[in-house]
């Protein structure tokens, strides 16, 4: 599946300069890790960012609410779908991986919409909806399943950008990133039915995945220099900060537009640090990264479920009031953890290794 194992669904002919061994792109085993990682450390807070405890406002959750929303938030979601793009520019270029659209199609359609409705029903219990549901709901994302649908149209897009050939003239694909980040800025005007909205408010760091496999020999994030990684960070981290100053002003607008390009800055700053580790060789072992990778998936599917339950507890709500800083934590540890167990077991299956192997 899309986020398991190297050979997940999904990409050049240039010469691809690493940390490669056996094939497996090692950088991309790393920050698939490092993000799933994040993304439930991130979801461990939520209780505190908009749940049951949202009004909480001591020094310690402000604190913490800007590193969670303001940072991670930042490199998380966008570095998974780069991620997924990058990998199907691997998978395509190198590859050659569903050379007609049909395959692809047919393939994102088993790997990542028979697995979105097979989850919805339980999902939908865990948020406790479960029994209120409408024929509407059936036509919206349902929870954090949204990745799932967004990444199928990510797929289906790009996979018309080849058909079509548009991505041999690099004018061509100058424009089709513009169209993206435009899609971006106007996100709010289409529709939430399929998933369509977070499609268009994502497919940007999709496609930038994609090209900067593409166009590596051009980009060298791959092997770049310390000033240049540097450069990168401080820019990231500088519109990151801008575009908070302009929530805070209510120049939303404004914030709308820059805030893409702080998250593809800081994506790509992580993507350059990550190989620069690997390249000095300063990551003798990266086995600890694999076996999170395997379960990337199924840790992404799971500790949400188990979050939802444990936070709308009224007995967790009262202790999670008055241990702002450990709750959090634990929470973050018994969620992984626990994720990890189930991911494992449901890997030993047949159904298990179809919907999230």
């Amino acid at each position: 599946m899309v986020l398991i194992g190297v050979n997940f669904s999904m990409c050049c002919e240039n010469k691809i300069n690493v940390n490669n061994e056996g094939g497996r792109l090692n950088d991309i085993v790393i920050l698939r890790s490092i993000s799933i990682l994040l993304v439930v450390f991130v979801h461990s807070f939520y209780i505190y960012n908009y749940g049951n405890l949202s009004d909480i406002d001591t020094i310690v959750i402000k604190i913490e609410r800007f590193f969670n929303l303001d940072i991670l938030n930042k490199f998380r979601m966008p570095m998974f779908i780069f991620i997924s793009g990058f990998l199907f520019s691997f998978l395509h270029y190198k590859k050659h991986k569903y050379p007609k659209f049909i395959d692809l199609f047919t393939n994102k359609f088993k790997r990542l919409l028979i697995p979105y409705w097979v989850f919805f029903p339980i999902t939908a219990l865990c948020l406790g909806k479960l029994t209120h549901l409408s024929v509407d709901d059936f036509l919206y994302p349902m929870g954090h399943l949204w990745f799932l649908l967004m990444l199928f149209w990510c797929f289906i897009t790009t996979k018309f950008v080849l058909v079509c050939h548009l991505d041999r003239n690099k004018y061509m694909v100058l424009l089709m990133f513009i169209v993206a980040y435009l899609l971006a800025f106007f996100e709010g005007n289409i529709t939430k039915i399929g998933g369509l909205q977070d499609f268009a408010s994502k497919f940007i760091y999709f496609f930038t995945g994609f090209i900067c496999y593409k166009y590596d020999s051009i980009f060298q994030l791959r092997n770049t220099k310390l000033l240049r990684i540097t450069l990168l960070g401080i820019s990231a981290f500088l519109l990151i900060f801008l575009v908070n100053i302009l929530m805070d002003s209510s120049r939303f607008t404004w914030a709308r537009l820059f805030s893409p390009a702080s998250s593809i800055l800081i994506v790509l700053f992580g993507y350059s640090v990550v190989n620069r580790i690997l390249n000095k060789g300063w990551i003798k072992d990266i086995s600890i990264f694999e076996k999170i990778n395997k379960l990337s998936y199924g840790i992404y599917i799971c500790h949400p479920w188990l979050i939802d339950s444990i936070t709308s507890n009224k007995i967790i709500i009262s202790i999670a009031r008055d241990y702002t800083l450990l709750f959090p934590l634990f929470l973050f540890l018994f969620a992984l953890g626990v994720s990890m167990f189930f991911s494992k077991l449901m890997l030993k299956t047949k159904i298990g290794r179809f919907l999230i192997g």
